[in-house]
């Protein structure tokens, strides 16, 4: 629309924000069934997949998200629930079992989104590393922010969630302590990286997330009693060879982890089968959620009858991205 001015000269008024150009429409709290749920965002492993996005599993308690790793494409199962769009700013709190990339890439983006979308305080939450990366995102990415907080605080976005307000807890082996309204316990487990696996506690019930991990009984300590376990299945089936690295080398010697806590390549990464059956039984799993799959369809009844031969009589579950499992 033009209009004239008292110098004669013609100006021209918006006719309005153009679409996709003002503030995202608000997202309503999505309605879980359940108030105890395990969505699992992300179900495949380093390899790039159509049909699997990197690690990534979120408890939900209460219609808060405690996401577990955050690896490639995983964030995008948030616009994917059966029932409308995960709410990014209902992220109560991030936690990394590790800091492998295929658990982390997606890091910036997600607290980005959340930030974007009304996300204030949040808890980050991870073995030592947690909060160098938190600094190199605010950081590198400065201007970016800064850009993106200067075109939104006329409608509300403030520093808190990236600049601002955000706790990061490093962990170091096995700690107790609250998020909001789960009690979280944590266990330093068996992989090539320095991992932790996380229980979360609510209600009377318990879920468990493993991160990736070999043979350990301390998962199985972690693990006593629960109603859920989410555990790394990997590339352990039939006819597949474990993962063996050169020989030790100059170069070898070079790239080896230099601190304790940047891992150990001398260790076995995953578990196999048995190993993961033998764990879920003597620790009295309910309800075992296999995720970590290679791109491809997986032996579903080859893999039940392992588990089965293994001594683990409960109930198992393949997990695809975007799945919501009740406790």
């Amino acid at each position: 629309m033009q209009s004239e001015t008292t110098s004669g000269v013609r100006s021209v008024e918006p006719a309005g924000i153009p679409e996709g150009m003002g503030p995202p429409p608000p997202i309503p709290p999505y309605p879980h069934a359940t108030e105890f749920s395990v969505i699992t965002i992300g179900t495949g492993n380093p390899q790039p997949s159509l049909q699997r996005a990197s690690a990534g599993t979120m408890v939900q308690y209460r219609g808060k998200y405690y996401v577990v790793d955050i690896g490639s494409g995983a964030q995008t199962s948030f616009l994917r629930g059966e029932k409308g769009t995960y709410a990014f700013k209902d992220i109560a709190a991030l936690c990394f079992t590790h800091f492998h990339q295929d658990h982390a890439n997606d890091y910036f983006d997600l607290m980005t989104n959340r930030w974007l979308t009304g996300g204030k305080e949040i808890t980050v939450v991870g073995p030592p590393g947690a909060k160098k990366l938190h600094r190199f995102f605010t950081e590198f990415f400065r201007d970016d922010l800064g850009y993106r907080l200067l075109r939104e605080v006329s409608r509300g976005v403030t520093t808190a969630g990236v600049f601002t307000d955000v706790t990061i807890k490093e962990i170091k082996g096995s700690e107790r302590f609250r998020l909001r309204d789960l009690q979280v316990t944590t266990a330093e487990l068996t992989h090539t990286m320095y991992n932790l696996g996380y229980r979360f506690e609510g209600s009377g019930k318990a879920v468990v997330v493993s991160g990736d991990t070999s043979y350990d009984e301390r998962l199985i300590t972690l693990a006593k009693d629960a109603d859920m376990l989410v555990m790394d299945g990997d590339e352990r089936w039939a006819g597949v060879p474990r993962h063996e690295l050169a020989p030790l080398s100059s170069l070898a010697r070079r790239y080896r982890p230099r601190s304790r806590y940047g891992g150990n390549f001398g260790v076995i990464p995953h578990a196999s089968m048995d190993e993961i059956a033998k764990m879920a039984a003597a620790a009295k799993v309910k309800h075992l959620v296999m995720t970590h799959f290679r791109a491809g369809p997986v032996d579903e009844e080859a893999v039940r009858a392992a588990l089965h031969e293994g001594g683990f009589q409960g109930a198992v579950t393949f997990a695809t991205d975007g799945m919501e499992i009740p406790v």
